[in-house]
């Protein structure tokens, strides 16, 4: 926060001011500080009634204790020099006694601070310390972000950050921006030049929205990591290129609380969240778009002006449509996303710590592995349905089951085992869960071999999930997922398709599986209409999934992972219709094949299986905000 602070003599300070969750977070600065900005001074303050660390950062001047004291003029001066005041709708005043008056008091005992502070919001969440130095005076650093060409090394640190190494870009440049202003920087000039523009965070699609051929600009907003409390809105702000990761850690050590996001720490919040967000939690929380209070977009507008706006889940909200369109439809769609507001829906008062849910105290995981060896047709069709039984049973919000997400992953006969994994947040009540839940699914058949059972902190769970799960060859893998969501379970007619293309020798697809994560809990309260997020009546998220390392698997590859989706959903034309028995696909989860005649014969339309009775008013909204066409990609809503 930036702190402009008054004295009852008259002096006046400027600086930032801000806490620290962990002594080590806050030793990281002080070193940081003093090692990179010799004219800086951050003076640490010991509260001993606080588990934080607060500290203040100043610029060193020439009178008593490193503090140059400014009048009131000069200070009205460097307020709109930055472009804001008192009147700016970024500036708020809060109450930051606790910090700032043990921080000068300490550092200058004969002032008393307590009469007037002001807290100007000045920039913050926008900039990083670079920034913070030209607020302060003492750095010239434009708005505008680096162009970054080919012959800088960060050019490739941009472009081969992507999960599917399948897909590879070749823009102009790129960008990295470190603020809301240098992404209005970096589309505006984009489109005045005619470059057709995609932002990337984590570089998690599974699609080539960002890594297309046809890109000539890829704007990086990874550099904006801030994640605070925001006062004026009652609300955690985090900045769209923090990760799940370092969002679970900053909620989790700031104020105890957590979102249900996806399982890859390293996954960027930006286009995680807009395209409805769900993880290990999500049955026990629903989707972290539920928890979307606000969101920050650049958009450009049919004069081509790309501008900031920011748009709430407020009824009385002009812009309300643009945060709904961000609860689900998907990242670029609309604009670029910026930064995110979270708070629960029935939340009240403005203590952070009460705002969302509350971090588990612990997290147990297990793990159980069949051999294929001991399995046969009939045994594994078994397993399947019981594993489907029991979702069907235990799919509902009030269920005892619904702080147990599990994973079961049926592996091609080549790779030798099929394994289940769970995640309970039941804490001593947790291994009974897994017993009760293996006891279910395997009914019938022989017992799973090699059987885990691990505890753990909910943060140190969260930082490193399933280790084994996410492990990967040096370099990254092509891969390609096809996605559905159940309604109810398999019939036995598709486990026997999947039998058969698990098992089939024509096939060589070793990296083939199919994995069916349980759904539903809380996700399933919340009305299909409210967010963009329609599933909402799912009881497993089920996904055909194959990967290969040399390019010349990749036909083979594809070839099998379509023929199996297809067989799999013959009954509805090879794609999962909703209705009765599926509810569609997950955007987030994007297969541009759904797009293609030739792959999806169903003649229902992609956007149908994304977003069902809601595309209509998506395209409304898109008509709006991005009259343009600016933002775009194969799977990309359509003005109407």
């Amino acid at each position: 926060m930036f702190i402009v602070a008054e004295s009852a003599e008259g002096n006046v300070w400027r600086g930032i001011a801000g806490f620290f969750a962990t002594e080590d977070a806050a030793r990281r600065f002080h070193e940081s500080v003093a090692e990179k900005w010799k004219d800086l001074q951050v003076f640490p303050v010991t509260d001993p009634h606080a588990s934080s660390y607060p500290f203040f950062l100043t610029t060193e001047g020439l009178e008593a204790g490193g503090v140059r004291p400014i009048g009131e003029a000069e200070l009205k001066q460097r307020l709109e020099e930055a472009g804001r005041s008192a009147a700016d709708e970024d500036t708020i005043l809060f109450n930051v006694h606790s910090v700032l008056a043990d921080c000068i008091n300490q550092r200058f005992p004969g002032e008393s601070v307590l009469p007037k502070i002001h807290h100007y919001h000045v920039m913050v969440n926008q900039h990083d310390f670079e920034d913070i130095r030209a607020f302060l005076g003492i750095s010239d650093k434009p708005l505008e972000s680096d162009r970054i060409g080919p012959d800088d090394p960060r050019y490739l640190t941009v472009v081969e950050k992507r999960f599917n190494k399948r897909f590879r870009a070749n823009p102009d440049y790129v960008r990295l921006a470190s603020s809301t202003d240098q992404v209005v920087a970096a589309v505006g000039e984009a489109v005045r030049e005619g470059r057709r523009l995609v932002v990337t965070s984590g570089g998690h699609c599974l699609e080539n929205f960002t890594s297309d051929p046809e890109v000539r600009v890829i704007l990086d907003v990874s550099p904006m990591k801030r994640i605070d409390f925001d006062a004026e809105r009652g609300a955690i702000a985090v900045e769209a290129g923090a990760t799940v990761g370092e969002t679970f850690r900053a909620l989790s050590e700031s104020w105890g609380t957590v979102l249900p996001l996806g399982e890859h720490p390293d996954i960027g919040m930006g286009g995680h969240v807009a395209g409805g967000a769900f993880g290990f939690l999500c049955r026990q929380h629903g989707l972290a778009a539920d928890y979307l209070h606000a969101v920050e977009v650049v958009a450009v507008d049919e004069a081509g002006q790309a501008r900031r706006v920011v748009a709430t889940r407020e009824p009385s909200d002009p812009c309300r449509g643009l945060w709904w369109a961000h609860t689900g439809a998907g990242g670029g769609n609309f604009g670029v996303v910026t930064r995110l507001w979270f708070r629960s829906p029935d939340a009240s008062g403005d203590v952070p710590a009460t705002l969302l849910p509350r971090a588990p105290e612990s997290i147990t995981t297990f793990k159980a592995e069949w051999s294929w060896s001991d399995l046969d047709r009939e045994s594994f069709l078994r397993l399947v349905r019981n594993h489907g039984i029991w979702c069907e049973r235990n799919s509902g919000a009030d269920s005892p089951n619904a702080s147990l997400w599990t994973l079961l992953q049926l592996h091609r006969e080549q790779l030798g085992m099929i394994i289940v994994r769970g995640v309970s947040t039941a804490g001593d009540g947790a291994p009974r869960q897994f017993d009760d839940h293996l006891a279910a699914l395997t009914e019938g058949i022989v017992a799973p071999k090699n059987r885990e059972v691990a505890r753990m902190s909910w943060l140190e769970f969260a930082l490193n999930p399933l280790p084994d799960l996410f492990a990967g060859p040096p370099g990254g893998v092509s891969m390609k997922a096809k996605d559905a969501l159940l309604r109810k379970r398999f019939t036995d007619d598709q486990i026997g398709v999947v039998y058969d293309y698990l098992t089939r020798t024509d096939h060589d697809a070793m990296g083939g599986m199919l994995g069916l994560a349980t759904y539903g809990g809380r996700i399933n309260v919340v009305p299909p209409d409210a967010t963009a997020s329609a599933q909402r009546s799912s009881i497993l998220d089920i996904a055909c999934t194959t990967g290969w390392l040399d390019p010349r698997d990749e036909a083979k590859n594809l070839a099998w992972v379509r023929a199996f989706y297809r067989d799999l959903f013959a009954e509805t034309g090879g794609v999962p219709v909703p209705g009765e028995r599926y509810d569609g696909a997950f955007i987030n989860h994007p297969d541009a094949d759904l797009a293609d005649p030739a792959l999806n014969p169903s003649g229902v339309p992609w956007h149908t299986l994304y977003y069902q009775a809601g595309y209509p008013r998506l395209q409304r909204i898109k008509a709006r905000w991005d009259p343009r066409n600016v933002f775009r990609h194969a799977l990309s809503i359509q003005a109407g």
